[in-house]
């Protein structure tokens, strides 16, 4: 495995951190955050992607005066564990749940403008459940994204719509998708995050999709194809990020 402090290419590396979650999710450091941004750092990584239930259960301003002294950023602030723990979803049918999701959403926003840092929503954005109509659960997602969005532009922060493979979710599945959803909102404030691990499964050409995003790209995933560190699968991560020079992402 080669370490972020190896490499030569420009793009700035963050690495996933969380404080627990099941040994299945996708997540590369466990623990104390605050130790785990030192561990960070030790590896050779500019950045650290804080993946959180609710940001008010964490002294954020003790982890940005960490970050400060060390020198490392938070790049971006995952929200899949309100959905995972706390049911919390964009498509829910139970309008408390939808007012929960909003709230803390709001509370993900406040907690990327301390960082600068970017807001994933990935799965927190729900699926269509069996029986359901899609149109209705896509006009509820809309809605509850729109909402999002103007708490968002006034705090200067940028949220990205993870592209997630069909395996996983209906709704949004793939970067044609998800790209023509967000073009709806015409905000500059809202932005593509794709994972090379779904794109090996959705994407024809990674290096099309990366190149059709252009402005449009927000945030990267790495992962090989079996959900791995890059190089323990078949994708060839040279052609990405060769992909990702060529529209000027950093």
């Amino acid at each position: 495995m080669m370490y972020a402090s190896e490499r030569s290419y420009p793009v700035k590396l963050s690495v996933s951190i969380v404080d627990k979650a099941d040994d299945r999710t996708p997540f590369l450091l466990r623990g104390d955050y605050l130790k785990n941004i030192l561990l960070a750092k030790e590896i050779g990584y500019d950045a650290v992607e804080m993946h959180i239930r609710d940001p008010k259960s964490v002294d954020l301003h003790e982890i940005k005066d960490l970050c400060e002294k060390e020198n490392m950023a938070v790049s971006s602030i995952g929200t899949g564990l309100a959905r995972a723990r706390d049911g919390l979803s964009f498509m829910s049918e139970d309008h408390e749940v939808r007012l929960k999701t909003i709230e803390r959403m709001r509370d993900f926003i406040k907690a990327a403008q301390i960082f600068n840092a970017v807001v994933i929503v990935g799965l927190i954005r729900g699926v269509v459940m069996p029986g359901a109509d899609y149109a209705e659960c896509e006009a509820r997602a809309a809605d509850m994204l729109r909402r999002c969005l103007e708490y968002a532009e006034k705090g200067g922060v940028t949220l990205v719509l993870e592209a997630i493979n069909r395996y996983e979710s209906n709704f949004l599945v793939g970067v044609g998708e998800t790209l023509s959803f967000i073009k709806r909102f015409q905000s500059a404030f809202l932005k593509v995050h794709i994972d090379s691990f779904h794109m090996n499964i959705e994407e024809p050409s990674m290096v099309k999709s990366i190149i059709r995003c252009k402005n449009h790209l927000g945030h990267v995933h790495f992962a090989d194809s079996d959900r791995m560190y890059p190089g323990h699968g078949h994708i060839q991560f040279d052609k990405i990020l060769d992909a990702l020079d060529r529209i000027g992402y950093a």
